[in-house]
């Protein structure tokens, strides 16, 4: 288990846009993995090919309803899944969002692509960085602005997960060495 200092809430990090860190070096990553479509098999392909990035730490994965589904027009829920990835080897933004681009490809994500007869969208495999923090020593946490404010179902991922791994929700998780 790790053991936090400086503790503070997720929601009071630093929030940084993600054109402003492409060039930056990352060393660890929170990710949100989502799919509304075949999600077990889904996340299971994820999850197995992370491993191969870095020590990989998941959040339980929970089934939410689409929030833009409505009575008239059901869709399919989502299951998500936080993640924790301690990179082997440091990586910038830009190069991480390809990695995880193929891997929502390798999960035959179509973008926009793959309907249902009623025109649902199935979204096979969604990755999302949510949180960054790059490979300086001194470096902290940062949101990504883009995905502010965490969607309920995240925020809940990200705290569970980092509960279950010794650190705290209300910890910047910056380990004491």
């Amino acid at each position: 288990m790790r053991d936090v200092q400086n503790t503070r809430a997720i929601d009071t990090l630093e929030t940084i846009a993600p054109e402003t860190v492409k060039a930056l070096l990352i060393s660890e990553v929170v990710l949100a993995l989502g799919s509304n479509y075949q999600a077990k098999k889904h996340l299971a392909y994820v999850q197995d090919k992370l491993v191969a990035l870095g020590e990989a730490h998941y959040s339980d994965a929970y089934q939410n309803p689409d929030f833009t589904a409505t009575p008239e027009r059901p869709k399919p829920d989502y299951v998500n899944q936080c993640v924790y990835l301690r990179l082997y080897q440091a990586r910038t933004l830009v190069a991480l969002q390809r990695e995880f681009a193929a891997l929502e490809t390798d999960c035959n994500r179509c973008r926009g692509a793959l309907m249902t007869t009623d025109t649902v969208r199935l979204v096979t495999m969604d990755i999302d960085t949510l949180l960054i923090k790059a490979s300086d020593t001194s470096a902290e946490w940062q949101l990504l602005s883009n995905r502010m404010p965490l969607k309920a179902h995240e925020h809940i991922g990200v705290t569970a997960l980092l509960a279950a791994m010794g650190l705290s929700d209300k910890g910047d998780m910056v380990e004491s060495k």
